[in-house]
């Protein structure tokens, strides 16, 4: 099993919103981790996306990027969002995309290392929503992970 179809099973048997989001595994690259929504049921009664499902798919293609990045390095533990904040730009009106990836490599590296050494750590991630290829939100969060 890759990490898209690894992600994807833990997202779908441990994630229930992400079902009722419609929320997919796009692709990952070893950098970027791209998750797909469409707009039905995400809508909101203005006929665009609802703001709490477009925070949800922000959160979620950073969770899920840091699930693949822990997998890489051969490590598991608890994940969970300790703060988050987003920005709305502009409305989505198609479906549309949240996108991630780990743009410090030296924060990343020292959240594995004190995480190898304390079991928990803390990791400030950044994600994107994009619509018709327009930048729609901007997400910031700072997640914990702590060994089981």
């Amino acid at each position: 099993m890759d990490l898209v179809q690894a992600l994807q099973k833990t997202i779908d048997e441990n994630i229930p919103l992400s079902g009722a989001l419609g929320a997919r595994v796009a692709s990952y690259d070893g950098q970027l981790l791209t998750i797909d929504l469409p707009l039905p049921p995400n809508v909101n009664h203005k006929n665009t996306a609802f703001g709490g499902s477009l925070y949800c798919a922000a959160v979620l293609s950073a969770w899920g990027l840091l699930y693949i990045k822990l997998l890489e390095v051969c490590e598991d533990g608890v994940i969970v969002i300790f703060d988050g904040q987003i920005h709305y730009h502009k409305p989505v009106t198609r479906e549309f995309v949240s996108v991630c990836e780990i743009s410090d490599q030296l924060a990343w590296d020292k959240f594995v290392k004190i995480y190898r050494r304390m079991g928990k750590a803390r990791l400030k991630i950044n994600s994107d929503v994009f619509c018709e290829g327009g930048l729609c939100a901007s997400f910031n969060g700072e997640f914990v992970v702590q060994k089981e």
